[in-house]
């Protein structure tokens, strides 16, 4: 019964197209001191999507596209 169901949903997702996406949030510190980078720059892989990070080492990049 519930196998039945996940085949309708998923062909639902299929036919409807839907692009998941996520958020990616995090820290960035020195790996010696331990301290927060002020202004690293955070780039998602293979894509031109990225951010900088705050004064406390804090990243956030929104809108991240999985499909």
């Amino acid at each position: 019964m519930i196998y039945k169901f996940l085949i309708k949903i998923y062909i639902l997702f299929i036919i409807l197209n839907i692009n998941l996406f996520c958020q990616i949030s995090g820290k960035v510190i020195d790996s010696k001191t331990g301290e927060a980078l002020v202004g690293a720059n955070v780039l998602v892989k293979n894509t031109k999507i990225g951010t900088i990070t705050d004064k406390n080492g804090n990243f956030t990049i929104n809108n991240i596209n999985l499909s």
